[in-house]
């Protein structure tokens, strides 16, 4: 049997503690991403913040379709301070509402301007 299929069966502080550790490298043949779909809003959001703060923006791709537009907003920020050098802006895009992709538009015209 997979790991992935008793994910929907476990206990939420079961897969919190599961993505910790994945994040800490004490299961590397077990994929972060696996768990996103299983995992609460809030535990989601404490992944986001802690990957936002180590700079791995790598691993945040996966969790776009998960995440709640203020966590959502927190990436875009942390973008906008340079804290996620290697996580390509694009990616927001299907996730952003109308207003924030307007905001992006004209925050890059600001920037081809100078």
């Amino acid at each position: 049997m997979k790991i992935a299929a008793l994910l929907p069966f476990m206990e939420t502080e079961e897969l919190k503690q599961l993505a910790f550790d994945i994040l800490d490298g004490k299961h590397e043949n077990v994929k972060l991403t696996m768990l996103f779909p299983f995992l609460d809003s809030k535990d989601l959001e404490e992944i986001v913040d802690l990957l936002i703060e180590k700079g791995q923006g790598e691993k945040l791709y996966g969790t776009l379709p998960f995440i709640s537009k203020a966590t959502l907003g927190k990436i875009q920020q942390a973008i906008k301070d340079n804290k996620l050098e290697n996580f390509k802006e694009e990616a927001l895009l299907p996730f952003l509402d109308k207003n924030a992709i307007k905001d992006l538009f004209n925050d890059l015209l600001k920037k081809t301007a100078e």
